[in-house]
């Protein structure tokens, strides 16, 4: 089972408003060969400071400071960095791409503080890897396919199965991204188990999205994903929503850091 998310589709308008408060400036993220990217510093209204980096710099229109910028569709691309040369001290970064961004007015600073969601932070992180109210599901992995369900039985104090089911655990495949998943679908009157094999289906209720790293890379350090959902439904197999142009990015190796910090802190 793969688990792998390489990069997300963020939730639109998960910034609300942006301002730049800084220089637009050419950098270099992600892997070699990736191209060169315009960065834009800018204040949110959720979030206190965040670097976005438009992968186009022909879709990157020139803003000044003070003045408003609309991007385009967010992709995120999460990394672990390591703190120490065993990689054992880690933490989580996310580094936003956009596809696009524009030109707006000058913002009253006053009314724009004011605007501030009641959730605001002071930096794009998070500390526990709950990426639930930042990732679109749909956007990001279209449809899942059905492969398999199972039951996870609960265990008693000597780790012998009681018969009383505690949830059920779905390996499926993502029609966007093509990667596998294993999911756990909490409710137990869920007809899940009556779906037939490559049934397409959506997450239902509430759903829970958490990173972490896979401790089974040890070279090669990985992000992967923990998914958790009241239940799922089938659908109808359509056309997936497509996300904006968003130049791929190769993996990144781990990176020392004199950080100390091993979490992040975001909504």
């Amino acid at each position: 089972m793969s688990n792998s998310l390489p990069r997300f589709t963020l939730k639109e308008n998960f910034f609300g408003k942006a301002v730049l408060v800084a220089n637009t400036s050419r950098a270099q993220v992600g892997g070699r060969n990736t191209g060169t990217k315009v960065k834009y510093p800018v204040t949110t209204q959720t979030v206190g400071l965040a670097e976005i980096y438009v992968t186009e710099a022909r879709r990157a229109e020139e803003v000044e400071i003070g003045e408003e910028v609309t991007f385009g569709q967010i992709v995120i691309q999460p990394s672990i960095r390591s703190i120490d040369e065993d990689n054992q001290s880690t933490f989580l970064t996310f580094t936003p791409l956009a596809s696009s961004a524009k030109k707006g007015d000058a913002v009253d600073p006053v009314a724009f503080v004011k605007g501030r969601s009641d959730d605001f932070t002071s930096s794009f992180r998070t500390g526990n890897g709950n990426i639930s109210s930042m990732i679109d599901i749909e956007k990001t992995f279209g449809d899942f396919i059905l492969i398999s369900v199972e039951p996870k039985i609960f265990r008693d104090a000597e780790g012998q199965p009681t018969g009383e089911i505690e949830k059920f655990v779905i390996q499926a495949r993502s029609t966007l991204n093509n990667e596998m998943y294993s999911i756990d679908v909490l409710n137990l009157d869920s007809n899940v188990r009556e779906l037939p094999l490559f049934t397409h289906f959506q997450l239902s209720g509430t759903v829970s999205a958490t990173l972490y790293r896979d401790q089974s890379q040890v070279e090669n350090i990985r992000v992967s994903l923990s998914l958790k959902a009241d239940d799922v439904k089938a659908v109808t197999p359509s056309s997936s929503p497509k996300a904006e142009p968003v130049k791929a990015e190769a993996p990144k190796q781990p990176e020392n850091g004199n950080n100390n910090q091993k979490g992040n802190q975001n909504k």
